[in-house]
This record gives structure tokens, sequence and C-alpha cells, in this order.
């Protein structure tokens, strides 16, 4: 009996979980650690793979509906008309201030032209599509903008510092004719105006109101956004995850295994001791892939890192959804999974049979 005892610590030793059934019992190994890692390092690469080209699969088959192509026509004629965007010089609409400042060949006069010019653009558009209070609010907003009090020139070892950059004539706000005087020398005067001016208006104002102010605009980018969401990353998603982590423990009965951990040989008892059932198999993958992954996708990976670290520092080695489930990974290169307790003990006594002998007597 102590020679018993002792193997028995021994095994406990080598990290094992001792199992009962009804007849016998059975000794199972927990399998390495860097094993785990590795078998979920590939069911992990393979799901990325499968996302991303099940992802452009999706995304080339809305592209090309009627409805997507109607709608992105009508974003980009807004976007154009704006003023704001223009055709850069591979003929993709971007914005114009990324366009001014991706080219080394335009000079901060022609910069300050440009982004001005769109500007003027953006208020003629505006007062055509929207609303007379709307385009009131904006031009007002323009105006307000301009002849703040922070609008200066600002230079201390300019004449001209402390300058305003816009001054009033009559009710038209104008550029400071005293900045811009060809006799008159401003240091980088134009790359002031630009910098200083215009390029925050364009980015801080006038982007907000293409988006809450003219008519459509909102709605079109709203669409976008669902369809990316709806149509293209969720069924992506779950398909994906349907395809990795539950078809596999479908097929794979013995130990509910993916293809990762097939290739480890690393399979699952639940607390019978025996291959889990389909429903815990499928509420596993539920509490793995729909709680633990998309939380871990909006909280920076937390639940995905407190599942890892029960996983290698609790007692009994289980991720969160094992945990919840009574569920514990086996090595089943060292250890049959059962799927039954009739197998297991059907097993045990043909294990202890003699071989037949299918020699033939000799009569003679």
């Amino acid at each position: 009996m102590p020679e018993k005892e002792e193997q028995l610590d021994q095994i406990l030793e080598q990290d094992s979980v001792i199992a009962s059934t009804p007849k016998e019992q059975i000794i199972y190994y927990r399998p390495k650690f860097h094993r785990r890692v590795l078998a979920n390092f590939i069911d992990i690469l393979i799901f990325a793979i499968l996302f991303v080209s099940f992802f452009a699969l999706d995304r080339f088959i809305v592209d090309n509906t009627a409805t997507y192509k109607n709608n992105f026509n009508q974003y980009d004629s807004i976007r154009l008309d704006s003023g704001i965007y223009a055709r850069d010089g591979n003929n993709q609409i971007s914005d114009i201030i990324t366009i001014l400042n991706s080219n080394s060949a335009y000079n901060n006069q022609y910069k300050k032209q440009k982004s001005k010019e769109a500007i003027d653009q953006f208020l003629t558009y505006a007062n055509t599509v929207c609303s007379v209070d709307d385009y009131k609010y904006m031009a007002k907003d323009y105006d307000d903008f301009r002849m703040n009090s922070d609008m200066i020139y600002k230079n201390a070892s300019s004449a001209y510092n402390n300058t305003p950059l816009f001054v009033k004539d009559g009710d038209e706000v104008v550029e400071n004719p005293v900045l811009l005087d060809p006799e008159a020398y401003v240091p980088n005067i134009y790359g002031y105006y630009y910098n200083n001016a215009y390029t925050p208006y364009i980015d801080g104002h006038l982007q907000g109101f293409l988006t809450t102010r003219i008519p459509g605009y909102y709605e079109l980018v709203k669409y976008f956004a669902l369809t990316l969401i709806f149509a293209d990353i969720v069924p992506a998603y779950l398909f994906t995850g349907i395809l990795v982590y539950y078809i596999p423990t479908i097929c794979f009965t013995r130990g509910r295994t993916t293809l990762g951990k097939a290739i480890y040989r690393i399979g699952l008892v639940d607390s019978r001791v025996l291959s889990p059932t389909f429903a815990r198999t499928t509420a596993k993958f539920a509490i793995f892939y729909f709680a633990e992954l998309i939380l871990s996708v909006v909280t920076f990976g937390i639940p995905y890192l407190i599942s890892f670290s029960m996983m290698v520092f609790t007692k009994g080695k289980q991720s969160f959804p094992e945990y919840m489930l009574g569920l514990t990974e086996i090595d089943m290169s060292r250890t049959k999974i059962y799927k039954s307790f009739q197998e297991a003990d059907l097993d045990k006594i043909n294990s202890h049979k003699e071989p037949v002998n299918f020699r033939v007597p000799n009569f003679d």
C-alpha cells in the first residue's frame, strides 16, 4: 500500500489528473504549457487568415451591389462639390489639406490661395443645398473665427507682431492688406495664414459642418459604417469563428479538439471525466467566442488576459470558459479520452485479456 501511494504522488508531481469511472481509475495528464500555447496560436493564425479572406470576399460582394455603388457615387459627389475634397495625383479623392501638404512642389502662397478657395467654395455650396438658417450659421461662424482676438500674427522679431490677420471692410471680413502688402516684409506670412487660419478652420469646422449640416451626408456616412459592421465584419467574424472553433469540435468528438489542439493532441474532458457532450461544447464555444473575445475587442483584451492568466496560474489550469463548465484539457498523446463509461470499462477489460491464439493445433 505505501508503494502504491508513493507511485500516486509521483504521478501527481507530473501534473496529472486522477479520474474514476464506476469500475476503473483513469490517470489523465495535463499537456505541457508550451503545447497549449502553440495550439492556441495555430488556431488564432488559422482564424486570422480565414477572417481576412472572408472579409475581403464580403467587401467585394457588397462593393459591387447596385445600392452600394449608388450611395458611394453620391458620397463622392457631395465631397467634391463641397470644395474641401479633391482628386489627388492618383485620381483618389482626399481632403484638400492632405493634398496640399503631400506635394512639396506647392509653396505657401499657393497653399493659402487653394485653402481659402476651398472654404469659399464650401460656403457657396452650402448656400445652395442647406436651409437659410444653416447657411447663415456657417457664414457667421467663419466671420467669428477670423475676427477672434487670437487670430493675430505672432513673431516677436517682426514689426508686425500682434497684427490681426483679418479686418473688417464694411460688412465683409477680409485678409489684412497691411500684412500682404508687397512692400511690407512679413516673414512667412502666407504660411502663417495657411497653417494658423485656413487649415484649422477646414479641419476643425468645415469637416464637422459637412457631416452635420450638409443634407444627406450624415446618412451616407451612417450607411457605410453600418454596412462595414453588419455586412462585412460580423458575417466574416461569425463564419470564421464557427469554422475554426466550433465545426472541428463537432467533427472530433473524442476530446472536442480544434485543429490546433488536434495537431498537438490536446483534448477536453468534462466533470464526468468523459469527452464533453454536444451541449457543453456548444456552451464553451458561446462563452469563449461571444463573451470573451467580443468583450476583449472593446476592452483592450482584458477578458482574454484574465482567461489566459487563469490557465497559467490557477490550480486547475483552466481558462475562463473551461472553469465555468468544469472542463479540463488533457494530453491525448499519453491517455485516451473516453466517450462513455462503458467504453472505458470495456477498454480496460480488453487490455488485460490474453491475445487470441490463431495457431492450428498439430494433431500429427
